[in-house]
């Protein structure tokens, strides 16, 4: 998963509820604290507080029995000194949620930062774009993380692809994101913004059903009101017209995939080939802890443009197996749905 500044998702602004420690009463004290513990003090306040915050934010908090929970997370916990001693139980606690989609992070080391800083040049690697014949433009967008400079990069990167291929003119255009197992969607869908096109793309709906839009203009990537990233000067910002679109989506297509995915529901002339994605179509957001590590923690669900919810992935509008239902003919059919657009149709 991916930070940028301290959320990964969403904007804290709207999202954040209030992760003042509740004040607790003895007895309730006394029912969450083990008996016959050499809990720590702050070991205790670290739990209590990572707590508080899953029970404020989870999308999914109300369907949790709370009570049983805090009682087998602390007895979890009933012999923790250090907070890092208190990561089964928080662990434990997440798993409750079943949003299949929070977790925590813990502190990275010099070794995993050296890691995730080569991991970053790969996924630019990885990104390419290049034409097919009869004129089609073909992006592979697959996932991407990174931190802040970084993802200012990847979103240029990703635009100069677009911008090199419009030289050629293509009739049409195929956005792969079968490898896209997610990370963060702001620079992906900044670098890919002239092809989405502009206005809401999407919504984030929290566990309140309050809608927070996403959307794309004139080189920003925008959420709500507030400007999240912006294109470099000499970007291609806009496309003269709405061209055809394929998007080719799988079970691959995780996450910020599916939000990418989600973004083109809805567009003119615009169509799905593939299998249904991983069915993660949430948002995470990044709650970092005294310790260094951080709670990521699932807490919207992703809404296209419509406002239709999509709360189990995506479904393609061509699901695509050869006969033998062994290999994947996205890329084929997305090609023959193109050649039949207008600018692309061949006699």
């Amino acid at each position: 998963m991916v930070k940028f500044s301290t959320f990964t998702l969403i904007v804290a602004a709207f999202f954040f509820a209030s992760c003042e420690r509740i004040q607790e009463d003895n007895s309730l004290q006394k029912l969450f604290t083990p008996k016959t513990s050499s809990f720590s003090k702050e070991a205790e306040i670290y739990l209590r507080e990572v707590l508080n915050i899953i029970k404020s934010n989870s999308l999914r908090s109300k369907n949790v029995d709370w009570k049983k929970v805090e009682s087998e997370a602390f007895q979890l916990a009933a012999h923790a000194q250090k907070t890092s001693d208190t990561y089964p139980a928080i662990n434990f606690i997440l798993a409750q949620l079943k949003d299949g989609h929070s977790y925590l992070e813990e502190p990275l080391t010099k070794e995993k930062t050296v890691e995730k800083k080569k991991e970053v040049q790969f996924l630019f690697d990885r990104t390419k774009g290049e034409m097919l014949p009869n004129k089609i433009g073909y992006i592979l967008l697959p996932t991407f993380t990174g931190q802040e400079l970084e993802t200012l990069k990847y979103a240029a990167h990703v635009n100069t692809l677009i911008k090199s291929l419009a030289q050629h003119n293509p009739c049409g255009w195929i956005i792969d994101l079968r490898q896209n197992t997610g990370g963060n969607m702001w620079p992906m869908l900044a670098g890919i913004g002239p092809l989405v096109g502009e206005g809401t793309l999407g919504f984030f709906v929290d566990s309140e059903g309050k809608g927070l839009n996403w959307s794309y203009k004139n080189g920003d990537f925008i959420i709500g009101e507030a400007i999240s990233l912006s294109l470099p000067h000499g970007a291609l910002r806009t496309m003269p017209d709405c061209p055809p679109v394929a998007v080719l989506i799988g079970p691959d297509t995780t996450s910020s995939g599916e939000a990418v995915a989600i973004s083109f529901k809805n567009r003119p002339h615009t169509r799905f080939f593939g299998q249904k994605t991983a069915g993660l179509s949430t948002a995470n957001q990044d709650f970092p802890l005294k310790d260094g590590a951080v709670l990521v923690l699932t807490v919207a669900v992703f809404a296209d443009r419509s406002q239709n919810i999509y709360e189990n992935g995506v479904i393609p509008d061509e699901v695509t197996f050869d006969e033998k239902g062994q290999e994947d003919n996205s890329l084929k059919q997305a090609l023959q749905w193109l050649l039949n657009q207008a600018g692309c149709h061949i006699n």
